[in-house]
């Protein structure tokens, strides 16, 4: 992930905005967050909204603890 992430900084403009939607589990979650603060270390969280209902877990990972996402939203400083 580290590499896509650094590659889309490398080609966003300045004004961007990055949506990524991770799944609710501890590591994963708290893995790509730290990744999305290096790769893009002047943009900000602005939202970290959780999506109801069906869900990419819910379809495909039904026995994954916690269950479901959280989208994230970060934005030029």
């Amino acid at each position: 992930m580290r590499t896509v992430f650094s590659l889309c900084a490398d080609l966003m403009r300045g004004d961007g905005v990055v949506v990524v939607r991770v799944d609710e589990r501890r590591f994963t979650r708290e893995t790509i967050l730290e990744t999305l603060k290096d790769c893009f270390p002047e943009y900000r969280q602005v939202e970290a909204s959780v999506p109801r209902g069906r869900n990419q877990t819910r379809l495909f990972n039904r026995d994954v603890e916690p269950m479901g996402e959280r989208d994230v939203v970060l934005t030029a400083s």
